[in-house]
């Protein structure tokens, strides 16, 4: 019992992180690659729940409110933070422990994109060329 309330504990705690990863480029960063080396070296499991939470919110809702704020000309991430986005992504497919999980993070990675597309590209463009 003390063990699972360490895990929930920790789970909490790197809740809270990720809430908060969208502060600055260089917290976010440095978020992603600490999480990322710490589950490397423990060589502990990602789940899917909780590796797309860290996905959606430090990766994709970033780069999606960076365009929908026109600052395209910002880096969400250096180099090293988008090494670690695509190394949390590899790790929760790659887990010989568990299922291949490729499908299921493609198939959501594919949802946020078709999701982004008809919510600020296609919907727009149908509403100005009728207008």
């Amino acid at each position: 019992m003390g063990q699972c309330r360490g895990k929930l504990a920790a789970a909490m705690a790197s809740m809270g992180e990720i809430l908060s990863c969208q502060d600055s480029p260089s917290d976010r960063e440095e978020f992603l690659i600490r999480y990322s080396r710490e589950k490397c070296a423990k060589r502990e499991e990602i789940d899917l729940e909780e590796g797309w939470d860290i996905l959606q919110r430090c990766g994709i809702d970033v780069v999606t409110s960076l365009l929908l704020d026109d600052l395209t000309d910002q880096k969400p991430f250096g180099n090293k933070g988008y090494a670690a986005l695509h190394a949390i992504g590899y790790s929760m497919c790659q887990n010989n422990a568990t299922p291949d999980r490729s499908k299921d993070l493609y198939d959501r990675v594919n949802n946020s994109m078709e999701q982004f597309l008809r919510d600020h590209v296609r919907y727009p463009l149908l509403f100005s060329a009728a207008g």
